[in-house]
């Protein structure tokens, strides 16, 4: 905290904006706990709030020249040495290849997966329209989307089956006799649990005389049932 690198890397990840609009802010910029922006590429003008890590380094910043990042000379970068200035900075901490425009984007996907909307990711970012904001709100919704299937399927095993486990064989009895053994039911891929049952046989008869273990196989959501050593698989 308090060098120029952590300002202007603060500067980018919380206020979301292009370099260009980011080396020509200054104190006369802030209003109100805001600071203003005009943005450069698109004339709109924002007024965003300022994120506390951001206040945290701007309390800590130099108040003697107009812009909040300045050359030795105290002057305003210019689009090339701001960048030059920033690629040298984060070569000299170890970082390969990362760029200010990276802060920009990380910032809008921060701001995904919050749960902002596109109009509310857009009132900062200033972009124009819904299709420049859907990559992070997609990417975001996609992840969630997959740990909420993910999370249903963790509370209900006997769901992970296309049929049940009560129905993996329409010729089973209505009443089955565990005799003792297991079987494991698991996804082929590994996605699922591997779920360790009690092992029931089809057979009316007595025990002396019951048919093999059943082995189940779930292969790309179709469950697949045969005896130990009988012939080929069959889809159920």
């Amino acid at each position: 905290m308090g060098t120029k690198e952590r300002l202007a890397f603060d500067l980018l990840l919380y206020m979301a904006q292009l370099s260009g609009d980011v080396r020509n802010m200054g104190w006369i910029d802030v209003k109100d706990g805001r600071i203003l922006v005009c943005q450069e590429k698109t004339s709109a003008k924002l007024a965003l709030p300022i994120h506390p890590r951001l206040k945290a380094s701007l309390d800590l910043a130099q108040i003697d020249y107009p812009t909040f990042i300045a050359t030795q000379h105290g002057q305003a970068y210019t689009a090339a040495g701001f960048g030059n200035w920033f690629r040298g900075a984060v070569q000299e901490a170890g970082i390969k290849d990362r760029s200010a425009h990276g802060l920009r984007k990380s910032a809008a996907t921060r701001l995904a997966d919050a749960g902002c909307s596109e109009a509310q990711i857009k009132a900062i970012t200033g972009h124009v329209t819904a299709k420049e904001v859907e990559r992070y709100t997609k990417a975001r919704d996609q992840r969630v989307l997959a740990e909420a299937a993910m999370a249903k399927s963790k509370t209900n095993t006997n769901s992970l089956l296309s049929n049940g486990i009560d129905l993996l064989d329409n010729s089973l009895p209505k009443r089955l006799n565990c005799k003792g053994f297991k079987m494991v039911v698991a996804d082929r891929e590994g996605f699922e649990p591997s779920i360790e049952l009690p092992l029931y046989t089809r057979s009316r008869r007595a025990p002396s005389t019951t048919r093999p273990p059943v082995l189940i196989h779930c292969v790309s959501g179709c469950v697949r049932s045969r005896f130990a050593g009988s012939g080929p698989a069959r889809g159920r």
